[in-house]
């Protein structure tokens, strides 16, 4: 009778990591950066597209335009105190 082995995954056998709180301050900080960073891109992107698109003047696009400005304020007011704390 074959004796069956039994695997041990890495997963198994390694001890738990710990991050200290500082890391993942930091790192959250950086997602929070980072999204905050696209969503502006993203907003104004779409802002200039509707300009290009040359559908400025109708009045869902300027609701669209105004949606988009504040959208790109308001991360750049959370980017602005996303300093160290």
């Amino acid at each position: 009778m074959a004796a069956r082995l039994h695997h041990i995954s890495p997963a198994e056998t390694a001890p738990p990591v710990r991050y200290s709180g500082e890391f993942m301050k930091l790192r959250e900080q950086g997602w929070v950066f980072l999204f905050s960073a696209l969503m502006i891109l993203m907003a104004l992107g779409a802002a200039g597209w509707l300009l290009i698109g040359g559908s400025g003047l109708q009045l869902e696009t300027v609701f669209l335009l105004l949606v988009c400005g504040v959208v790109a304020l308001v991360f750049v007011v959370a980017l602005r105190f996303l300093g160290p704390s």
